[in-house]
């Protein structure tokens, strides 16, 4: 395989006079009374060339050279540079470096492995040069790329890592070279109750043993904890915490009787994992995403919260009788498939967006989702309250087959886009139900039902082929905000207290013949 070349020339000061060109190729320029030379790429004169050496990266404790800034100007130059790779299983060891590199010389840019996440494959190494400055030239704004080849221990995906165990009776680990594996030389933890080492990776792979720390106190800082096939067991609060790194948790087992849970790093996973007490439980990842998935949180009498930049908990369970708090504060809040029940607390969950798909959402409390961005996706959810307010707000709401249901109010806002209930339940026993949309409102084929009055808005056209519109007691009303717009409602149920369902305004084109009931302009 050959290497791979990459060169650039920008913003050239040279013997006083500006030269600017465009960074489509390689450029040299030649000092003193030799003249400026535009050349092809590949030319070995480049001004600055980057150089790939196919080196495959495969250790996180360990750089590996993937590749190296040359120097082929004509005196020794000065280089300031930022580099980065495209995927999160490989980082830079000098991100941000200033180096000075001899006429014809070179400077190594070296990459590793960033456990728990692995994988393998071709990422891109980007060096953006800020300024390059030599006797007679300088450099400044420039990009360069080279490939880079990984395969890295752990699990692609971001997912939990699966590491080596430690010999006879051990379970924990100070990982020296952060490849995963026990080797000579790291070191048995057995002191994990107080373990502080901000600068260990720690690993505990228990294989499927039991750590009970019975009425200890159990508090643990590292760089990056690894839990693998490990219950931790204790009667009082847990802490784990590694705030420049990654903690993750692979089949695993937290129980705390009587104590709080609280997790907190840079970024956070976890697969077939158990978290329960009966206190609070807080998972918080800061700057990278959340990721629990098929786990289950439970806290038999304590709030949970998840939040993260990205929360990703799908196919897990999430139980508690207070409060559960989901939030995604920048990022994607996904709950496909996953439970989120409360017996006597509210559920608050906000993302940017939101994919409930499948989920089921329940409370005897409010329940209060708001997407800041994109779709609310409730796409064949559950969502139910036993006694209060459901209030679900996006810009726009895909809730398809979805079952909305709750004894007192209902309010479903689509602040920009669509609102999408086809085949929808929305009922409520005794609350009125709003549905709004600033754009068109999709309802074929849903049920919409309350004792109660219901209320739906639109911008657009509204479709209620098929619909049920049901209110025993209070009145339904049809608006729509512009006169433009059309009321499609063929082999719709139109049951008020009147059986009349009033729409505006009367401009409006109206297509179909309900089954039941009728329509008027009000």
């Amino acid at each position: 395989m050959q290497r791979s070349l990459q060169y650039i020339g920008l913003s050239l000061v040279i013997l006083g006079a500006m030269l600017t060109i465009v960074p489509t190729g390689s450029f040299s320029t030649i000092a003193g009374d030799r003249p400026v030379d535009v050349a092809v790429a590949g030319d070995s004169e480049a001004f600055i060339a980057i150089d790939g050496t196919n080196n495959v990266v495969t250790q996180p404790g360990s750089s590996t050279t993937v590749a190296e800034l040359e120097n082929n100007l004509d005196s020794g130059a000065t280089v300031q540079y930022e580099a980065s790779v495209s995927v999160g299983s490989l980082s830079v060891a000098n991100p941000s470096e200033t180096v000075t590199i001899p006429q014809g010389g070179t400077t190594p840019i070296e990459v590793s492995c960033v456990p728990p996440k692995g994988g393998a494959g071709t990422a891109t190494l980007t060096i953006d040069v800020i300024e390059a400055e030599s006797d007679s030239a300088t450099i400044t704004g420039a990009t360069l790329e080279a490939p880079v080849e990984y395969d890295c221990p752990g699990r692609s995906g971001g997912g939990p890592p699966d590491p080596g165990e430690p010999p006879g009776d051990a379970i924990a680990y100070i990982d020296g070279n952060e490849d995963l594996s026990f080797n000579e030389g790291d070191q048995i933890v057995e002191d994990l109750a107080s373990f502080d080492n901000d600068s260990a990776a720690l690993v505990i792979a228990g294989g499927g043993e039991t750590i009970d720390f019975r009425n200890a106190q159990v508090d643990i800082e590292a760089k990056s904890v690894v839990v693998d096939e490990t219950t931790l067991k204790t009667n009082k609060q847990l802490k784990i915490e590694a705030d420049d790194g990654t903690v993750s948790f692979r089949d695993s087992t937290i129980d705390t009787k009587n104590g709080q849970v609280d997790l907190k790093a840079k970024e956070i996973t976890a697969s077939g994992t158990t978290i329960t007490s009966n206190k609070q439980i807080k998972v918080e990842s800061e700057s990278e995403a959340l990721t629990l998935t098929d786990s289950t949180v439970d806290s038999k009498n304590g709030q949970v919260e998840l939040k993260g930049p990205s929360v990703d908990a799908s196919g897990s369970t999430v139980t508690t009788n207070k409060q559960v708090k989901l939030s995604s504060e920048s990022g994607a809040l996904t709950l496909t498939d996953a439970t989120v029940d409360s017996k006597n607390g509210q559920i608050k969950l906000k993302g940017y967006p939101i994919d409930a798909s499948g989920a089921s959402i329940t409370t005897n409390k409010q329940i209060d989702v708001e997407s800041e961005s994109g779709t609310l996706t409730l796409t064949d959810s559950t969502v139910d309250s036993k006694n209060g307010q459901i209030k679900l707000k996006s810009p726009s709401i895909d809730a398809d087959r979805a079952s909305i249901t709750t004894n007192k109010q209902i309010k479903l806002t689509a602040e920009s886009g669509a609102l999408d209930i086809t085949d929808a339940t929305i009922q409520s026993k005794n609350g009125q139900i709003e549905l709004k949309s600033n754009a068109e409102l999709l309802a074929s084929g849903a049920v919409i039902d309350t004792n109660k009055q219901i209320k739906l808005t639109s911008s657009g056209d509204m479709t209620l082929d098929n619909a049920e519109i049901r209110s025993k007691n209070g009145e339904a009303s049809l608006t729509l905000n512009q006169a433009s717009a059309t009321l499609a409602i063929d082999g719709a149920v139109m049951q008020d207290r009147d059986s009349t369902v009033v729409y505006s305004p009367s401009g409006i084109t109206v297509n179909g013949t309900p089954a039941q009931g009728s329509v008027q302009a009000g």
